[in-house]
């Protein structure tokens, strides 16, 4: 008697064995699967857009970096900004000028200025919406106080 519930659990034992196992070698080939048609896009979207750093400096010590952002060639740093956070703005003759960021400005005595790197940090000549990133770009949003 005890000898046939061994063989029963011991044939459910090798079941479960055999079925984890085909499940896990199926599950591991999917992954591996989906790992190269993921190269295979990057490797295209790599062709269509460039990387840039951003930077969040919100004026109250809270500084958020958005590095390796994406965003497509010949795009402005007004759209790479639209791209990470929550945009206002307001338009004028000179272009787009920044009023808030993530809900954070509008204050008559604090403005929205970018900065990029460029073998230290300077302000920028123009509007965001007139400034084409490049690959590689480092660029900063600072919420400064007057």
């Amino acid at each position: 008697m005890k000898s046939d519930a061994y063989k029963w659990v011991s044939a459910a034992l090798l079941c479960t064995t055999i079925i984890s196992s085909a499940a896990f070698i199926y599950l591991f080939n999917q992954v591996n699967t989906l790992q190269i048609e993921n190269q295979r896009t990057l490797s295209e979207l790599k062709k269509f857009t460039i990387e840039v750093n951003i930077k969040l400096d919100y004026g109250n010590g809270s500084i958020v970096w958005y590095n390796n952002t994406r965003v497509g060639v010949g795009k402005s740093l007004l759209n790479a900004t639209e791209n990470i956070a929550t945009v206002g703005l307001s338009e004028s003759t000179m272009g787009a000028f920044i009023t808030s960021i993530n809900g954070v400005g509008d204050d008559l005595n604090a403005w929205w200025l970018w900065w990029y790197n460029d073998a230290g940090w300077k302000q920028g000549p123009v509007g965001a919406d007139q400034w084409i990133l490049h690959d590689g770009d480092e660029v900063s949003w600072v919420y400064t106080r007057f």
